[in-house]
């Protein structure tokens, strides 16, 4: 009964109903009201998983059905740690903007921002199948006695997060804030993990980034030359020092040899591998004269890579192949010329 007194307190207060505004207006007091309720259930710190956010999404969904206008749109960016949605439409636009006009501290398949005391993941363009995976953060603090009792045996506060309680889609924009703790940071290690299956990407920054370079070069490479190629964690991970920006600024060419060409996509099996091209620095960077990125594998067995850089209209300026024999790389030739003939 006081819901329903408040929503109609709320009406009084609106303005006339007009063409344009009629159905916002009539439903703003119920959205104002239901968003009102007091969260309950498990809250995280951040936003209560089946409280508020619930609430919001009832709220939210049935104003979106009423048919609102698209400049109506009520999709929130992501919420405030005390769980207020914190953007909307031309608001989640400039949010965005402001970030991305900084440098990010990491990419891989987001960037990574430090913005404001919090890291805001970006992607575009990006779709709700990109958030979809859980993202896991791991803090490296200057000093380890501010980390938690149940962190210390590891050195590094956890911080996992699904993407949406943090952010979501709105125009073919990912954005989400993970706010920072208060004690100071020396660097972190992110990236999103499948399921069942491990990473499907990662990145690192800081003394997390040495810590994650440290432990990549420990074991022997996969493959030399201009960068050393290892193979880690499910991983391609390219490594070179001393390395600089000019290092990276070609892109560089990857084809997967599987162990069963039935895996391939369609588009691939004509040629008999799976072209991943890429730029070094949608997927790494460089720190501290240390270049480094990692790309993810694909589900299927690989039997073999070649890889390298190119320079458009020049050609390879390099190439290093692992696991292609002589019958391999004389069979994609012969794949090559029969494709090119049909």
């Amino acid at each position: 009964m006081k819901l329903i007194a408040l929503a109609l307190y709320l009406r009084k207060l609106l303005p006339a109903r007009t063409e344009s505004s009629g159905r916002l207006t009539r439903l703003l007091p119920l959205v104002l009201a239901l968003s009102l309720l007091p969260a309950f259930g498990e809250d995280n710190g951040h936003f209560s998983r089946s409280g508020f956010g619930h609430n919001w999404e009832w709220a939210k969904n049935l104003a979106l059905a009423e048919n609102l206008s698209p400049e109506h749109n009520l999709r929130p960016s992501h919420p405030d740690p005390d769980g207020t949605p914190a953007a909307f439409g031309a608001m989640y636009n400039r949010e965005y903007a402001e970030i991305v006009a900084g440098e990010p501290a990491a990419r891989s398949e987001f960037d990574v921002y430090v913005h404001e005391g919090q890291l805001s993941y970006v992607k575009e363009p990006c779709g709700e199948g990109d958030t979809q995976d859980p993202f896991f953060l791991h803090l490296l603090p200057a000093d380890e006695n501010d980390l938690p009792e149940w962190s210390r045996p590891y050195g590094f506060e956890n911080k996992d997060f699904d993407f949406g309680e943090h952010g979501g889609v709105f125009d073919g924009k990912c954005l989400a804030t993970v706010p920072l703790p208060e004690y100071d940071i020396d660097g972190f290690r992110t990236g999103q993990v499948v399921p069942g299956e491990g990473r499907a990407w990662q990145v690192a920054f800081g003394a997390m980034y040495d810590r994650e370079y440290v432990r990549i070069v420990a074991s022997a490479p996969a493959a030399s030359a201009e960068f050393d190629v290892y193979v880690h964690e499910g991983q391609l991970s390219y490594v070179k020092e001393p390395c600089r920006e000019g290092d990276i600024l070609a892109p560089f060419f990857l084809h997967l040899l599987p162990a069963d060409e039935n895996d391939l996509p369609e588009s691939s099996k004509p040629h008999g591998f799976e072209n991943r091209d890429f730029d070094f620095g949608a997927h790494g960077g460089v720190f501290d004269e240390k270049c480094l990125a990692t790309v993810p594998l694909p589900e299927y067995d690989i039997d073999g890579f070649r890889t390298g850089q190119y320079s458009p209209g020049e050609g390879r300026s390099w190439q290093v192949d692992n696991g292609i024999s002589l019958g391999s790389h004389l069979n994609l030739i012969l794949k090559a010329i029969l494709h090119r003939l049909n």
